[in-house]
């Protein structure tokens, strides 16, 4: 059945259909978050872990509808530049639960600004300029991702030290996932190349952050 699909419909299907799972995993997420959210908690640490799981099902969900449907050019073209855009998306949906609740005041506000600032013009190029060389899009996506180190500081002092060590991980994790995909290597199989590893560990730092978001933060 999966062989016949991936002949007349499903244009990447391993692609596809792990970032599916990645979309279905987001939701049980959000909903995990929100059974688990304190009664007395900010209402802005509540929107900081929806930013965080909406972020994450965005990601996940347009990736797969990109990898897994069979459209028109056009029509790919499209879901090709939601696609890449969604990743934005996600880095700033991660940097939002961290920023307010792991900084103080006087920091927190500037920081989720820069990031979202960032974020948008990272959309706005993908929106003008989708043919980028993909180093180029790799180094965006990684400066934007670690640009966290300049409020580890106060992250480190303000929650939990497994939060941190999952953040980190979940970032290791990404960046090594990045490299891949920016060197286009290595290619294991016809059919399980650079871009299915890529896939494997965009699941593996989000499942990172969310352990280090839904569980310790």
């Amino acid at each position: 059945m999966l062989t016949y699909l991936s002949a007349h419909w499903l244009r990447e299907p391993f692609s596809g259909l792990s970032h599916f799972a990645g979309a279905l995993l987001a939701l049980g997420g959000i909903a995990f978050m929100l059974v688990n959210t304190p009664q007395n908690m900010p209402y802005s640490y509540i929107a900081g872990y929806l930013c965080f799981g909406l972020g994450m099902l965005f990601m996940f969900l347009s990736s797969a509808i990109y990898h897994l449907a069979d459209f028109s050019d056009a029509i790919t073209l499209k879901l090709k530049r939601i696609d890449h855009i969604a990743i934005y998306f996600m880095i700033a949906g991660t940097y939002t639960p961290f920023c307010l609740v792991g900084l103080d005041e006087n920091l927190r506000w500037p920081a989720l600004g820069l990031v979202w600032f960032l974020a948008s013009a990272g959309v706005l190029k993908k929106i003008l300029w989708l043919s980028a060389p993909r180093w180029l899009s790799t180094l965006l996506y990684l400066g934007l991702g670690w640009l966290s180190l300049l409020i580890y500081p106060d992250l480190k002092q303000n929650i939990d030290p497994m939060a941190i060590k999952w953040l980190i991980a979940g970032g290791v994790i990404y960046s090594l996932g990045a490299v891949i995909y920016g060197l286009k290597w290595p290619n294991l199989h016809n059919r399980f190349g650079f871009h299915e590893l890529w896939h494997i560990f965009v699941l593996g730092g989000a499942g990172c952050h969310f352990i280090s978001i839904g569980l310790y933060l």
